[in-house]
């Protein structure tokens, strides 16, 4: 079925409503007896199981069936269905009161015994209190402990399952063999586990966590046939958890000493072992290695039995992780990590019966591989982004800064762990090297550290005196900052200056007047009025009169003009339509009695129309001979056009101007009689000139196509026309003025706001324009002077006001200035349209504006208060905050500084001086007790960095801080390099530092008695628990551990701080090299750990408790000795000579 892309994503938006509300949905309603709060679809539930119940929601329904096969939803719904019986009715369970006081009574009784006692305390003052302290010698009384496991239990019971139903066995051994092999199982068990230790026992059934987010709160199982699930371990402390730890526990400690029993055994008295220091190394290598098998191996030994006696399934690689976590402290307190390499793989074959993965060998050997790519130049950190610096670029700087200045940075010997920055490297060189017993040694990786610290301090001078710009006290970042604000005020200045003559382009372009008045001078002016003078008296008029009066007679000529073309004069007609009105208007006295005031309006009217004709006249608009008083024809009463067009315009005056409505009224039907009455003498001389028979539709279409009377129609409505324009508004009202200087605020106050029509004003220059090119041009120039000097004027308000001034005045004046201007001349005067005014000067100014206002606020320019302007730019640029540094702002003002300053050599060179200043001075700091030193400041180096900076691979090139900080220290070959050498003393700095050790060997070096320095305190341990201390075998172990100890660290701290010595081991371990040449390689290379824990555990004497090492043997004896401690220590963990 196909589905529109709109329907499958409305599906998607609703399907996500709905998994968001049943993610926060109980699994039963509060009216169900099994409603739990605890317990919502999204607490156990995956996003994916959510979704399939999502689509079966009922507001969901209809879009499923839409977007969905019938063939899916039922899949979906047999989905649901697995889920629900699965999941969902496992969970569905209410939670069980968990009552501490029932469960608990002897803990709630301390307890509330204990809560008394305390309010007991708190009446009493505080000197009171202190008191008691002091005189009874009291301290603060600690509450009760709970109950072990108590927490834990509460949880449990709120997800519905009883913490104490636990599973039990009816047949007593059966169980003693199911929690022995527990002991051999993982720590953290999977309910695949337990599934697989149970089916070897008879357990059939379910295994389901009690909170499938939380695997801590255990696992529950539910047999088959049963109702309900029981815990398979309570949470409390049982005597079979104490069971449980002893054989999880004792494996690893047991082992240790038992190896260590076994090692001195083969290594011991009767093997004649005695010499000097550098040849008797290979005993304690291969003790070393025996207890490493034993404490490292310990956890890994048990769950390679647990393995081999079905306890659990898991893989090699599974049992040599899971067992790191006890083994780890022990293997890199006694061990090396070359000799795993034998002894892990033979105890596994052993017991097993099957080879170890090639897996196990490349972990253990990829740590040796690491620190010797780094110097070949590769890249070792794994699992980062950025890119790394390796040895080799580290020690190509130190040669190169060396050979050309001159310098001494021989010192630099980083250990295994910083050139690796390996964690496992880290444990090894803190357990021993830096927290070593043999002070010797201990006094040897201190002096090694402290040659880095001096190279480093050597390589910070280098790169400050020598690399970059010059460090001086010549120019301070005050001084710096005072000129970059110069500047930039300089640009603020440029830029102002460009937005203002943007307004001033536009200002100038426009016409120019003296004078806004100019309109109102030259429309109001006086000028002669002839019609009115005589030769002695002129009299005056105003210009805009005349040119009124013009107008309209030009036009009224015009119409009479045509009245008298030659097929019109000779015209004449009758009253046919002029009959009816005139004796209407004279017999108005009879027919106007409805009350006193009609009446004298009427007799009136009738006066007035007596007044304003003549009687010949009259009688001849009624039709009727003047002598005979009788009805007269068309011939006898004969009105020309002009009489008939004359009487027209005598009544038009008549009705306007006349009060008495009733003669206006019959005026106007008069009026219209004369107008019909012309059209039916234009008609009748249509029909002469043409034959055809008056009235007939041949008369009307011969009219139409010639075009018969059409000319007097044309002139009378222009006619017309003109004395309505003439008689306008605005032409009107600005005759009646005699103000000058407003001519223009009254021609701009007839727009209407936004219209692109404005009707008197048009009318205004209609009658100019016909009449007066002058007037014309000085109402345009004086509106454009106008714009000049109240709109464009520079009085004070930005350039960006003045241009939206501008566009505004434009926008509800465009119609008026388009009526003075016309369209045409409105774009050649100004220029203007609202789209380009916006883009090239709005637009423009904004931008600068824009810019302005950044720079004001970013460096503080603005004039309000001084506490806000920022007068150490370069420094206030460099200490931006993380966030304007990760966006890309702070890179934006370096931009715009770097670009400000790029013709100012001066500055520039200033500005690379100051942020080198910067960083010398915040990498560095006092050197604490010495009274003025300086020393480099790891962290602070390593932000300055990173921190508020990304790697190029996430962020881009540009928001690096080799981006922002090579172009402030002057952008050259030499920025460049001082940015890569920072870099790679950082990088020294931080290999210094190293990579943190592992939060068990912090909780080693912080034990007591078992503490700094003491990698086999699990092994005394068990030997005090199941050793008697006073035989003769506890004193045996305590001498060997005690010997093998001190000598197997002294051992392993100098491999770490030797790789040849490392090396060659690792070498003879893995069998690459066979015991005669290791033999040979260590009696002549003289590593003294070795030499003497061989001495330590052959001589001494268990019966009288004292050391007795002869004082001399010859180097044949000690190199005899080695071999036979070699092959007894090859046979012990199946390696191959």
């Amino acid at each position: 079925m196909e589905i529109s892309a709109e329907k499958n994503a409305l599906f998607d938006e609703q399907l996500a409503q709905q998994m968001g509300v049943l993610r926060n949905a109980t699994l039963a309603g509060k009216d169900s007896p099994n409603y739990n709060p605890n317990i919502t679809y999204g607490s156990i539930l995956s996003d994916m199981e959510l979704k399939q119940i999502a689509k079966l929601s009922p507001k969901l329904s209809p879009l499923l069936n839409e977007t969905r096969s019938p063939e899916k939803i039922q899949e979906i719904k047999d989905q649901v269905a697995q889920i629900t019986e699965r999941r969902i009715n496992l969970y569905n369970r209410a939670p069980i009161d968990f009552d501490v006081t029932e469960r608990f009574p002897e803990f709630t009784r301390k307890l509330e015994n204990w809560n008394t006692r305390q309010e007991a305390m708190l009446e009493l003052s505080p000197t009171q209190r202190g008191m008691m302290a002091g005189v009874a010698g009291m301290s603060p009384e600690a509450a009760p402990v709970p109950p072990i496991g108590l927490e834990k239990a509460k949880k449990i019971a709120a997800r519905g399952f009883e913490p104490d139903n636990e599973l039990k066995f009816e047949n007593f051994k059966e169980g003693a063999k199911f929690r022995t092999k527990v002991g051999f199982a993982p720590r953290h068990m999977t309910k695949e586990d337990w599934d697989y230790l149970g089916k070897q026992h008879g357990l059939k059934g379910t295994y389901s966590y009690v909170d499938p987010n939380d695997p801590s709160l255990g696992v529950a199982f539910k047999a088959e046939g049963e109702e309900d699930y029981k815990l398979v371990n309570t949470p409390y402390l049982t005597a079979e958890d104490t069971y449980k730890f002893l054989v999880n526990e004792v494996p690893a400690i047991a082992a240790d000493i038992g190896l260590l029993y076994v090692g001195g055994k083969k290594f011991g008295a009767g093997t004649g072992l005695y010499g000097n220091l550098p040849t008797r190394a290979l005993s304690v290598l291969g003790l070393s290695g025996l207890s490493a098998t034993g404490a490292a191996g310990g956890d890994f030994v048990r769950l390679t039995m647990g393995s081999a006696m079905g306890a659990h399934d898991r893989a090699f690689m599974d049992i040599f992780k899971e067992s790191g976590l006890m083994g780890a402290l022990a293997f890199a307190g006694t061990g090396v990590i070359s000799t795993a390499t034998h002894i892990i793989p033979a105890v596994w074959q052993s017991i097993k019966g099957t080879k170890v993965p090639a897996e196990f060998f490349s972990t253990i050997r990829e740590m040796l591989k690491r620190a010797q790519a780094s110097e070949q130049g590769e890249a070792i950190v794994r699992g980062g982004i950025g890119t790394e610096t390796t040895m080799k670029e580290i020690n190509t700087a130190i040669d190169d800064l060396t050979n050309r200045f001159k310098a001494d940075l021989s010192g630099y010997n980083p250990t295994l762990a910083s050139r690796t920055g390996d964690i496992d490297a880290a444990d090894l060189e803190a357990l021993f090297l830096k927290y070593a017993d043999d002070l010797e040694l201990r006094a040897l990786y201190d002096k090694i550290k402290l040659g880095n610290q001096e190279a480093i301090t050597r390589f910070v001078e280098v790169l400050g005196e020598k690399i970059g710009p010059t460090v001086g006290a010549d120019i301070t970042a005050a001084q710096v900052g005072a000129g970059i604000r110069g500047t930039l005020n300089e640009k603020i200045a440029r830029l102002n200056d460009e937005s203002y003559s943007m307004i001033a382009n536009v200002r100038n372009n426009l016409l120019k007047a003296e004078d806004i008045a100019l309109p109102g001078q030259t429309l109001l002016k006086k000028v002669p009025d002839e019609k009115a003078s005589t030769p002695l008296f002129e009299r005056t008029q105003k210009r805009l009169k005349e040119l009124k009066d013009n107008y309209i007679t030009g036009f009224r000529q015009e119409f009479e003009n045509t009245l008298k073309q030659p097929k019109y004069a000779d015209l004449t007609t009758g009253a046919g339509f002029t009959r009816t009105p005139t004796n209407k208007w004279i017999k108005v006295r009879k027919g106007e009695s409805a009350s006193l005031f009609k009446e004298l309006e009427a007799d009136e009217a009738a006066d007035m129309l007596y007044g304003a004709t003549n009687k010949e006249t009259l009688n001849r608009l009624r039709g009727m001979n003047s002598k005979s008083k009788q009805f007269a024809n068309g011939e006898e009463i004969a009105f020309t056009l002009q009489e008939l067009n004359a009487t027209r315009e005598a009544l038009n005056s008549f009705a306007s101007q006349t009060d008495n409505l009733v003669a206006r009224g019959h005026a106007r039907q008069l009026e219209r009689g004369l107008e019909k009455q012309m059209f039916k003498l234009v008609e009748e001389g249509a029909a002469r000139e043409s034959g055809l028979k008056l009235g007939s539709a041949d008369l009307k279409r011969w009219m139409k196509d010639n075009q018969w009377g059409d000319d007097i129609a044309a002139s009378w409505k222009s006619h017309a026309n003109a004395i309505e324009e003439g008689n306008s508004e605005a032409i009107l009202s600005i005759v009646q003025g005699n103000r000058p200087e407003k001519v223009a605020d009254y021609l701009l106050n007839t727009s209407v706001p936004n219209s692109r029509v404005n009707t008197p004003v048009t009318s205004l220059m209609k009658v100019l324009k016909k009449e007066g090119s002058d007037e014309v041009l000085d109402i345009q120039k004086g509106m454009a002077q106008y714009i000049r000097q109240t709109v464009l004027v520079d009085d004070g308000r930005t350039a960006f006001n003045i241009a939206k001034d501008y566009r505004k005045f434009m926008q509800e004046n465009r119609g008026t200035l388009e009526a003075i201007f016309s369209k045409d001349g409105f774009k050649s005067s100004f220029q203007y349209s609202p789209k380009q005014f916006q883009r090239e000067i709005i637009d423009k100014i904004a931008e600068r504006d824009e810019i302005i206002a950044k720079i004001q606020s970013r460096w503080g320019l603005t004039d309000v208060g001084t506490g806000n302007k920022v007068t150490n730019i370069v420094e206030t640029l460099l200490a931006a905050g993380r966030t304007p540094k990760a966006s890309g702002e702070a890179l934006e003002s370096m931009k715009e500084i770097m670009k400000l300053v790029k013709d100012d050599p001066v500055l520039k060179s200033q500005i690379s001086s100051v942020t080198k200043n910067y960083i010398q001075k915040n990498i560095l700091q006092p050197k604490q007790g010495t009274g003025g030193l300086f020393e480099i400041d790891g962290s602070a180096l390593e932000n300055l960095i990173y921190r508020d900076f990304g790697p190029s691979e996430i962020v881009g090139e540009q928001l690096t801080f080799e981006s922002f900080m090579t172009p402030l220290l002057g952008g050259d070959k030499a920025a460049r390099e001082y940015i890569k050498n920072l870099k790679i003393l950082n990088d020294m700095v931080q290999r210094e530092i190293g990579p943190p050790i592992t939060a068990g060997v912090r909780q080693q070096l912080g034990m007591g008695e078992y503490g700094i320095g003491s990698p086999i305190e699990g092994a005394r341990m068990a030997q005090r628990l199941l050793i008697a201390p006073l035989t003769k075998l506890g004193r045996r172990i305590t001498a060997i551990s005690n010997r093998v100890n001190d000598n197997s660290r002294r051992f392993v701290g100098e491999m770490l701080l030797d790789p040849v010595l490392l090396n060659k081991a690792m070498a003879w371990a893995e069998g690459k090299t066979n015991t005669q040449q290791f033999i040979r390689f260590l009696t002549s290379y003289g590593t003294v750990a070795s030499w003497d824990l061989a001495n330590e555990i052959q001589f001494y004497d268990v019966d009288e408790k004292v050391q007795k090492t002869p004082k001399k043997k010859t180097r044949q004896q000690a190199s005899d000795i080695l071999e036979q401690g070699l092959e007894q220590g090859r046979s012990i963990i199946g390696a191959t000579p």
